[in-house]
C-alpha cells in the first residue's frame, strides 16, 4: 500500500482524502475546465460545436470510406480514450513531470511546478494535427482545451492530495467524448 500511496498522493506526509472529497474534487474539475473552455470560446468567438460538428464529419466520412465498423470505434473509445489515455496521461503529467520532476527532482514551488506541467501537457496535444485527420482550428480547440484542464487537475492534485479525480474526470471527459463520437458515427452511417 506504501507504493500506491505514494504514487497516488502528492505529498506522502498528508492523509489520503476521503471518498466524498476525491468525488466533490472530480467533479470540480469537470466542471471548472469545461466553463473556462466556453468563456474563453466565447470571448474569442469559436463556435466550438461548429468546429467540431465539421471536423466530425470528415472523420466519419474516411472511417466510412476504410469500412470501420461503429463496434470498432466503440472498442477503441473505451480501450484508448477512456481508459488507457487518462491512465498514462495523469501519470505521465501531473505524476511524473509535475510531482516526481518539477517539485521532487527541481525543487520547484508545486504551483510552478503545475503552471509548467499543464502548458506541456497542452503542447502536446499539437501534435493531434500530424498524426490525425484533424484540422488546425480543431486542434487549438483541443490544446487550449487540455491546457486548461491539465491546470485544473494539477491543481486539484495539490490540493486534494490525491492523482485520484484528475484520473476521474480525465476518464469521465473521455468517455463522453468517446460515446458523443460513437452516436455521431452511428448517425452518419445511417
Amino acid at each position: 500500500m506504501d507504493l500506491l500511496n505514494a504514487l497516488i498522493l502528492f505529498d506522502t506526509s498528508k492523509p489520503s482524502p476521503a471518498l466524498l472529497d476525491i468525488l466533490i474534487y472530480t467533479s470540480a474539475i469537470l466542471i471548472i475546465s469545461n466553463l473556462v473552455f466556453v468563456v474563453l470560446c466565447s470571448l474569442f468567438g469559436i463556435d466550438s460545436n461548429k468546429t467540431l460538428d465539421t471536423e466530425k464529419n470528415k472523420e466519419f466520412e474516411e472511417w466510412s470510406k476504410k469500412n470501420i465498423a461503429p463496434w470498432t470505434v466503440a472498442f477503441t473509445e473505451l480501450l484508448n480514450t477512456t481508459i488507457y489515455s487518462p491512465i498514462a496521461e495523469e501519470i505521465t503529467f501531473r505524476l511524473l513531470l509535475m510531482k516526481v520532476g518539477c517539485v521532487i527532482g527541481a525543487g520547484m514551488n508545486p504551483w510552478t511546478a503545475n503552471i509548467i506541467q499543464a502548458i506541456i501537457f497542452g503542447v502536446m496535444h499539437l501534435s493531434n494535427i500530424v498524426h490525425t485527420t484533424q484540422t488546425t482550428k480543431y486542434t487549438v480547440l483541443q490544446t487550449i482545451s487540455a491546457m486548461i484542464s491539465g491546470f485544473v487537475s494539477g491543481w486539484v492534485y495539490i490540493k486534494c492530495n490525491s492523482l485520484l479525480p484528475s484520473l476521474l474526470a480525465h476518464m469521465i471527459n473521455n468517455g463522453v467524448a468517446g460515446l458523443t463520437e460513437l452516436i455521431g458515427y452511428l448517425k452518419y452511417k445511417k
